[in-house]
């Protein structure tokens, strides 16, 4: 059984975009606080594509069912993603690695982080990298 969707707030929930650089990420990366104000739930809209970053939601975030992420990249791309809340993958829903066009290969699964605060649900038939 999924559980019940968040309530959207339907304040302005901005995404953030990428924040620097990524060659020398480690751990205990602190990122700044650049969100003004928090929102409880944030949507991934199907078709969304990250390139290599670091990206950060003071929220939680739910991809829908049936809805199609994508990560593109080169090989030694690295992607950070943090969420202050939890992460929620709809039945069907998909996180698809692809590569950039230059013919260096896909991100690799070892080079994406998720950074979730509270939990994670994946739910039947999702795929997450």
């Amino acid at each position: 059984m999924q559980p019940d969707r968040p309530r959207f707030d339907h304040r302005i929930c901005a995404e953030h975009g990428r924040i620097g650089d990524l060659r020398n990420v480690g751990a205990g990366l602190v990122l700044p606080d650049i969100h003004s104000e928090p929102c409880r739930t944030y949507a991934l809209e199907g078709g969304k594509t990250f390139t290599a970053g670091v990206y950060t939601w003071r929220s939680s975030v739910w991809i829908d069912a049936a809805t199609n992420i994508y990560i593109k990249g080169t090989l030694h791309d690295r992607f950070v993603f943090q969420m202050t809340g939890i992460f929620f993958v709809g039945a069907g829903a998909k996180v698809v690695l692809i590569g950039d066009g230059t013919g260096q290969g896909v991100p690799q699964v070892a080079n994406i982080v998720w950074q979730v605060a509270q939990y994670v649900t994946v739910s039947t038939a999702a795929h997450v990298s």
